[in-house]
């Protein structure tokens, strides 16, 4: 199955009254990243009475001049979607990302005002990666507490560089984060001076590993 991982900036929180001004996609199969795109799209040109939230500009690093200045939504939305349907030859795309909730009420607002069916490219399938942080963190909270939820402390704490506020820099931090935490929820984990293992599965007890053995049964295996 191919999954699509989506990541947008925008003009503020609310969807109906905010715009897009970028969104970047992966699109992601076997736990490989096979195509990717990254659009610039000036919201006023799908939303006139777009407004612009001063803290999410801020936080964007972009100003209302230079938005304006972006690709006419029309072409961007018709490269997006010639993007995703050489990808859907099989069924619909499953939606990844951080909160993604969020990016889908952006997206489904955006294909809406210009007659675009969502359920086209997507599937109902929506898998948000802070949704399985807050699994891990709610039953191994002894060794993975989080000061907050937000994808840069994630990040940081599974030592993934991130140069955040940045669709296509949120989006693939987002998708290593994913595979790591994947892996761990797979074969438990433990952590050394903060640092999260790499490695898979102790042969013998099954946690979290470098080479075949955790640390506690490689003692016990040296010891015998």
């Amino acid at each position: 199955m191919k999954i699509a991982y989506i990541d947008t900036e925008t003009t503020g929180l609310n969807p109906k009254k905010h715009g897009i001004i970028q969104l970047a996609c992966l699109i992601v199969e076997d736990h490989k990243i096979i195509d990717q795109i990254d659009l610039l799209i000036d919201p006023f040109s799908y939303k006139e009475d777009c407004q612009c939230d001063d803290k999410a500009l801020e936080i964007n690093g972009r100003c209302i001049e230079e938005i304006g200045g972006f690709p006419n939504s029309d072409s961007q939305l018709e490269n997006f979607c010639n993007f995703l349907s050489g990808h859907i030859e099989d069924g619909t795309l499953q939606i990844a990302g951080y909160n993604i909730e969020f990016d889908i009420g952006f997206i489904k607002e955006w294909f809406d005002s210009c007659d675009v069916p969502f359920k086209d490219f997507f599937n109902y399938k929506n898998l948000d990666i802070l949704s399985l942080v807050r699994h891990i963190e709610y039953f191994a909270a002894d060794v993975f507490e989080l000061e907050n939820h937000k994808l840069s402390t994630v990040c940081e704490r599974l030592d993934i560089e991130l140069d955040a506020h940045n669709a296509m820099n949120d989006i693939i931090a987002t998708f290593y984060a994913h595979e790591k935490i994947r892996v761990l929820m797979a074969f438990g984990f433990d952590i050394e001076d903060g640092h999260m293992f790499e490695g898979n599965g102790c042969k013998v007890c099954g946690k979290w590993v470098q080479g075949d053995l955790c640390r506690e049964c490689a003692g016990e295996h040296n010891d015998k």
